[in-house]
């Protein structure tokens, strides 16, 4: 299932110095509809383990000239460093998605347990026991 891939990859970035990432992102990496995508975001967005975000881009020379956090209301202008003030509109604002700090603990809580334990050399050994005799 592709919610199974988008999970993975997030599990990915969690364990990688990302701060932000966008839907795109993970559109170019898993070849998902973009649909699919947000809809999953948006759900671990509703479960806590993301936290989203708004990238506000300069429709001119394009340069990042934001980023406010989802519980922040937007400007009504930003200041651009190229093209100076300019009002925001909704063709320039784009969703981020970053890890929650406590979503990002506990997958590298899980991960450090996982390299501790084995659990599929554990199977294997299982399997030999089981076929050896």
């Amino acid at each position: 299932m592709s919610k199974w891939k988008i999970d993975n990859w997030i599990e990915e970035c969690a364990l990688k110095p990302i701060e932000y990432f966008s839907p795109t992102a993970i559109q170019k990496d898993l070849d998902i509809e973009i649909n699919q995508i947000f809809d999953r975001l948006m759900f671990l967005v509703n479960d806590e383990k993301l936290k989203l975000s708004w990238r506000i881009v300069c429709p001119f020379c394009f340069r990042q000239v934001d980023i406010c956090n989802n519980n922040d209301v937007l400007p009504r202008y930003v200041d651009c460093w190229e093209c100076g003030e300019i009002e925001v509109t909704k063709d320039m604002v784009y969703p981020l998605f970053s890890i929650s700090d406590e979503y990002r603990q506990e997958l590298l809580k899980q991960k450090k347990t996982q390299k501790k334990s084995h659990p599929l050399l554990f199977a294997r050994r299982e399997k030999a026991r089981i076929s050896c005799h």
